[in-house]
């Protein structure tokens, strides 16, 4: 069998793919603090030439993954929403998605990146833009399904608002203790009170049309 050779962009993003990957595990380990850029290096198993090629300083190593691991979020909400319009069940897509979002390894080591640039400022700019602009495009996505499902201005907003606060705070939570089978009955619940709060939304806003008429 013929082996095909990569190009040299592919290499190179396979290159900055490996470094990348091993910021997010070490950050997951040890956090910000204690991450040097020559433990990258070794972790993903490029020199460390190669790897300041590419990501100068431990800054430049942190931000980059950040907008990776926030593009590839964006991404996947943007098509999980596309899907839960076309579906019957629009609060199991957000919930699903919030969930990835949220208690997935990438976004536990976004928190102490978050951590830490509350004292320095650095890191703070660059990551407290990127975190804005990575919740406010994701609100715009769900509430846009949440309008196309019908609900009110309020009512979206709401339940978008409450079950993000519900989820981070479940991945804080992450840092000090992990119970996985109390955390998914956790979910469980708040997807029926999410289903129930839809639910009265549509009911109260098609009252209202009605009286209208």
């Amino acid at each position: 069998m013929t082996k095909v050779r990569r190009t040299q962009e592919q290499r190179r993003r396979d290159t900055q793919d490996a470094i990348l990957d091993a910021v997010i595990e070490l950050l997951l380990e040890r956090g910000y603090a204690a991450m040097t850029a020559i433990d990258v290096a070794e972790r993903a198993g490029v020199s460390r030439g190669a790897q300041a090629h590419y990501f100068r300083t431990k800054l430049d190593l942190a931000i980059a993954s950040a907008r990776r691991a926030m593009k590839v979020a964006i991404e996947a909400a943007e098509s999980m929403a596309e899907a839960a319009k076309q579906s019957d069940d629009v609060i199991g897509g957000f919930i699903e998605q919030s969930r990835r979002f949220f208690l997935e390894p990438y976004y536990i080591a976004m928190i102490d990146i978050l951590l830490v640039g509350r004292t320095d400022l650095a890191l703070s700019k660059d990551y407290s833009k990127l975190i804005i602009e990575t919740r406010t495009r994701l609100e715009e996505i769900w509430l846009s399904v949440f309008h196309h499902a019908g609900m009110s201005d309020k009512g979206a907003q709401m339940l978008l608002t409450m079950t993000h606060h519900m989820m981070r705070g479940m991945a804080m939570s992450t840092l000090w203790r992990s119970e996985p089978k109390e955390m998914e009955a956790v979910i469980e619940q708040w997807t029926q009170i999410a289903e129930d709060i839809m639910r009265k939304d549509l009911a109260t806003r098609a009252a209202n049309l009605q009286r209208k008429r």
